[in-house]
C-alpha cells in the first residue's frame, strides 16, 4: 500500500475496533523496541517510506532489537508478541502458507509453525491466494492446527475470493461459536493456535479468475526478476494490484475492515463466557485462569507499614480540648498496598520488605499468608520496630497531617534484595522510601532483563532519588503529583531553568504546568508520567502525547471517607490490568476507579466491584497540546 492508504487504513480499523468496545493493540518493533498498541505518531512512523524498515517474523525479532531496527511484524512475530503479553485474539488479512512450488522449494512460511506452538486464535481471510491452498491447509493438518470457517459454508476463503475450491471439516456459524471453540482450546490447554478463516464480503470481492491470472503473471515476473525469500509476497501483491488496477487492493482493505469487526464480535463473546464484564474492553481471560511462572511474577520493594488512622467529626480541628473523631489501624506502607492490590487481583506478586521482629511486624506477614502471598522476601530485623504512621484526616477525608517513624526502612540493603534478582519479574515497583542505594541497583539490574519499572515517589523530599542516583533513564512509569513532579523538575534542571513556586488554580495552567515540568524528565529518559491532580484527575505524559482523565466520570457520585490508600490503588490498579494485557488508557480508567473505590472505604486497599467498570470505561480523556 502506499504510505496515506497504509497509514488511514490502520486508523480506520483500530476505531472499527473501539466501537465495538474493544481496544486495539497494534503491535511493531520501533527503534529495537517492540510495541503493543501503537500512538497515531508511531503509525505514522512505520507507514512513512521515508523512514528505514524492515519485515520482521519472529526469528528476526532478536536481530531487529539488538539492533535498534524498526518495523512491521508478520503473523508470526505478532503471534509470539501477542502470546508473551496474553493476547489471545489476532485479526489479520491473510496467512502465510506453503509457495506455489513450494514441494520443489521447500518455500514454507514460519507462520504455520509459530502458529502451532501458539495459544492464539488468528482471525484472518484465509491465507494469501498467492499461496498453494491445498497443500497449505494440508500442512495445517499435519502441525495439529485446528481450522474453521466462518460463517454457514466450510469452503475455505481464497484472500480476494470467498471461494477456493477447498473446504475444511468445521465451519463456525457465528461470534459466540468461535469464542466457545478458543474457549475450549484454551481450558484443553493443546498450546496451539487456531485459524478463523472469514470470506470477503461478496460485494467487495474481486473475480476469482482475473485475480489468478493477475497472479500467475506475477509469479513468472518474481521468477524472471530473481525475486526471492521474503520480498516474494510483496512482490507478488503488488504486481498483482496493478495487474488488477487496484481491484485488488480495494478488496484487501475491505476484508481487512471485515476482520477486524468480525474479530471484535468474537472478543466481546470471549469476554462474556468468561465472566469478565464486556465494557472493560478487555477480552483476555483473568490473570487466575493462566498459568503464570513463579519467575514471571510482579516484583514490589517498598515499605511495609501500620497505618494509625485518626478522623476528625468536626470543622475546623483545633487544639482546644478533645476532638470528637474516630481512629482505627490497619497495614498499610506503598509497597505492602501495591502489592496487596495486586495479590487480591491475583497477580501472584512478590513483596520485597522490611519489618521488626515485634507484633507489627508479625500482624503484616500473617495478613501476607491470608492474602495467599509469599513472605521471603520480608525481611524480619531484630532489634527494630516495624514502621508505622498516624495520619490526621479532617471531616472530608483530606489529609490534615502525617507522623512517621520510617527508620527501619535503612535496614533494606542491597544484599537482600540481590537474592530476589536472579531472575526477570513480568513487573517492578518500588516505592521511595526505601534507601538510594538499593533503588540504583535494582533500576540498573532489572532494566537488563527489559522489565518495566514503576517509580512512586511517596512525598516530596523523596521524588528526587532516581535522579539523584542517575536512573531517571531506567524509570518506565512514574506516578508523581504535582508537588512532587515540581520537585523532580528542579532537581534534574539547572538553577536557571527552574521552575518557580507552584501558583495555579484553574485547569488550562495545571495542564501547561504539568507539560512544562514533565518535558525534560521525558526528554532524559523516564518514559510515562501520570501525573496525579486530586479533583482535577490525572494527566498522562509521554515525548508523543499528553491525555488528561478526569478523576470520575460525570455524574458519578464522590464521597470521601478516607484519601489513605488511594494513590497506592491507583497505581496497583494500572500494573495489574497491564499485566492482564490491558492497554495503558483503559489501565488508566481501572487505576482511576481502584482509586476512587479506596476514596469510599475505611480499608486502606479496596478492589472495584466488576459492575462499575462499565461506566468507567466510557471515559473520554481530553487531548492536550504542547505549546
Amino acid at each position: 500500500m502506499l504510505y496515506w492508504i497504509c497509514y488511514r487504513t490502520a486508523l480506520v480499523v483500530e476505531e472499527i475496533v473501539r466501537s465495538h468496545s474493544v481496544v486495539p493493540a497494534t503491535i511493531g518493533v520501533i527503534d529495537g523496541k517492540i510495541h503493543v498498541g501503537l500512538t497515531s505518531s508511531q503509525l505514522d512512523q512505520l507507514a512513512d517510506p521515508e523512514e528505514p524498515k524492515v519485515k520482521i517474523s519472529c526469528r528476526d525479532l532478536p536481530v531487529a532489537c539488538s539492533k535498534g531496527l524498526s518495523g512491521g511484524t508478520t503473523v508470526s512475530g505478532t503471534l509470539f508478541i501477542a502470546n508473551s503479553v496474553n493476547i489471545k485474539i489476532f485479526v489479520t488479512g491473510g496467512m502465510g502458507g506453503v509457495h506455489r512450488h513450494g514441494n520443489i522449494s521447500f518455500d514454507i512460511s514460519s507462520d504455520l509453525t509459530q502458529l502451532s506452538r501458539t495459544p492464539v486464535g488468528v482471525v484472518s481471510s484465509g491465507i494469501k491466494s498467492i499461496l498453494d491452498i491445498p497443500r497449505t491447509l494440508e500442512l495445517l493438518e499435519t502441525l495439529g492446527i485446528t481450522v474453521v470457517t466462518f460463517g454457514p459454508s466450510k469452503e475455505f476463503p481464497a484472500f480476494f475470493t470467498p471461494k477456493s475450491g477447498c473446504y475444511v471439516d468445521n465451519n463456525m456459524e457465528t461470534p459466540l461459536d468461535c469464542a466457545r471453540l478458543l474457549d475450549a482450546n484454551a481450558r484443553q490447554e493443546t498450546n496451539s493456535g487456531l485459524l478463523i478463516a472469514v470470506p470477503i464480503p461478496t460485494d467487495v470481492a474481486c473475480e476469482g479468475l482475473a485475480v489468478e491470472d493477475a497472479i500467475q503473471v506475477a509469479l513468472k515476473e518474481a521468477d524472471t526478476s530473481n525475486v526471492t525469500g521474503k520480498e516474494v509476497t510483496p512482490f507478488i501483491l503488488k504486481r498483482v494490484n496493478e495487474l488488477t488496477k487496484g481491484e485488488s487492493l480495494k478488496a484487501n482493505i475491505a476484508l481487512i475492515k471485515n476482520n477486524a469487526s468480525v474479530g471484535s464480535k468474537i472478543a466481546n463473546e470471549l469476554s462474556q463466557l468468561r465472566q469478565y464484564p464486556c465494557e472493560t474492553r478487555h477480552f483476555i481471560p483473568p490473570m487466575q485462569n493462566l498459568t503464570t511462572p513463579s519467575n514471571y511474577q510482579p516484583v514490589i520493594v517498598g515499605g511495609s507499614i501500620i497505618d494509625i488512622v485518626v478522623k476528625a467529626k468536626t470543622t475546623p480541628i483545633t487544639r482546644e480540648g478533645t476532638i470528637p473523631g474516630s481512629l482505627w489501624s490497619c497495614d498499610g506502607g506503598v509497597g505492602r498496598n501495591i502489592a496487596e492490590y495486586l495479590a487480591r487481583r491475583d497477580c501472584n506478586p512478590l513483596l520485597v520488605s522490611v519489618v521488626g521482629e515485634d507484633e507489627n511486624g508479625g500482624k503484616i506477614k500473617r495478613r501476607l499468608t491470608e492474602l495467599k502471598m509469599s513472605t521471603r522476601g520480608i525481611l524480619v530485623k531484630e532489634g527494630a520496630s516495624t514502621a508505622s504512621y498516624c495520619v490526621v484526616l479532617e471531616e472530608s477525608g483530606e489529609v490534615h497531617c502525617g507522623i512517621g517513624d520510617l527508620e527501619i526502612n535503612k535496614h533494606l540493603t542491597v544484599d537482600w534484595v540481590k537474592q530476589f534478582s536472579t531472575v526477570p519479574p513480568s513487573f517492578l515497583c518500588f516505592d521511595a522510601n526505601i534507601p538510594i542505594h538499593v533503588i540504583t541497583y535494582i533500576c540498573n539490574t532489572f532494566s537488563q532483563y527489559n522489565t518495566p519499572i514503576w517509580f512512586e515517589p511517596t512525598c516530596v523530599r523523596n521524588s528526587v532519588k532516581p535522579i539523584t542516583s542517575g536512573v531517571i533513564d531506567k524509570i518506565t512509569y512514574a506516578s508523581p503529583n504535582l508537588s512532587e513532579l515540581h520537585c523532580m523538575h528542579n532537581s534534574l534542571v539547572e538553577n536557571e531553568k527552574q521552575a518557580p513556586p507552584l501558583n495555579v488554580s484553574n485547569l488550562e495552567d495545571i495542564i501547561n504546568t504539568v507539560l512544562s515540568l514533565s518535558d525534560p524528565l521525558l526528554y532524559n529518559g523516564m518514559q510515562n508520567l501520570l501525573v496525579t491532580l486530586g479533583t482535577h484527575g490525572l494527566m498522562y505524559v509521554t515525548k508523543d502525547e499528553a491525555l488528561l482523565y478526569p478523576s470520575a466520570p460525570s455524574g458519578y457520585p464522590v464521597s470521601i471517607l478516607n484519601v489513605s490508600g488511594a494513590g497506592d490503588c491507583l497505581v496497583g490498579g494500572v500494573i495489574s490490568s497491564l499485566l492482564e494485557g490491558h492497554s495503558i488508557d483503559a489501565s488508566i480508567k481501572i487505576g482511576l476507579l481502584s482509586a476512587h473505590t479506596s476514596l469510599r472505604s475505611s480499608e486502606t486497599v479496596a478492589i472495584p466491584n466488576q459492575t462499575d467498570f462499565g461506566d468507567w470505561m466510557k471515559v473520554e480523556s481530553i487531548i492536550c497540546k504542547r505549546k
